[in-house]
């Protein structure tokens, strides 16, 4: 396992805010776990920089001018400035915790109710220069891709593609395979320190399934970088070299070079 300074690319960063607050702040989800595991409205989650909205926006192919239910598809702060600042709600959820009505109401074709789901979740550009992310990180993983991710109460997992090893601030051409980012949300969210410049956008061709509906949500990020997250190997674990590091060795995580041999 490797613990340490982890770089998320635009296409990676857009799961894991997905994973860590898009769902968590889903009004059903927050109502039964969301609010009691650190991220209830008003709540300090992470840095200044943070802002994190939910709702129509150009580029994004699942923005729409209402929900399944009628109603209006507002532009929802989720965190602003690092602080909690919203809930996504359909009609019964709003009307249960007596809270604003969002335009978040969403159904699967042929589904029988609608639930409170994600439509179009973008992360505010910050100011870092997106490789000064990777300069300032001593020995760490700069993540690419990913093959999804998933939210189970108060964790979250994202898979990425795979990763370069960063050292004394230079990507390496060490590439990284077959691992996942787990953890705490908050804690994840706290070990955030810079949001980058850039900016990428993600409509997915595959959904987002929850209680057996699957809708697409697109997304739109900035790279994201972070002082400490954990890389877990998926199955089982290989021996291979481990980098001398303060945050912590690669462990069995599957190294190979650039030329995608293994060493």
């Amino acid at each position: 396992m490797f613990a340490g300074p982890v770089v998320l690319a635009p296409e990676t960063a857009v799961h894991f805010v997905h994973e860590t607050l898009g769902h968590t702040l889903e009004a059903d989800n927050y109502r039964t776990y969301g609010a009691g595991c650190g991220l209830a409205l008003g709540t300090k989650v992470s840095v200044p920089h943070l802002d994190v909205v939910d709702g129509p926006r150009a580029g994004l192919e699942s923005s729409r001018p209402q929900d399944d239910e009628g109603h209006p598809c507002l532009s929802t702060p989720l965190v602003e400035a690092g602080v909690v600042g919203g809930v996504l709600t359909d009609a019964a959820e709003a009307r249960r915790q007596r809270l604003p009505r969002t335009g978040n109401g969403r159904r699967a074709l042929g589904a029988a109710r609608a639930l409170p789901r994600m439509s179009a979740l973008h992360v505010s550009r910050g100011t870092t220069p997106a490789a000064e992310l990777i300069r300032s990180v001593c020995r760490g993983l700069y993540c690419r891709g990913a093959w999804g991710g998933g939210s189970v109460e108060e964790f979250f997992a994202v898979r990425p593609a795979y990763a370069e090893w960063i050292e004394d601030g230079e990507l390496t051409g060490a590439y990284v395979y077959g691992f996942d980012l787990k953890g705490r949300k908050t804690s994840g969210l706290r070990a955030l320190r810079e949001v980058g410049d850039d900016m990428g956008v993600f409509n997915p061709v595959t959904g987002c399934g929850k209680d057996d509906q699957e809708l697409p949500v697109s997304m739109c990020s900035p790279s994201l970088g972070f002082d400490r997250l954990h890389a877990v190997p998926i199955g089982r674990p290989r021996a291979t070299p481990q980098p001398a590091d303060g945050g912590g060795a690669l462990g069995p995580l599957r190294i190979v070079d650039r030329h995608r041999q293994e060493v």
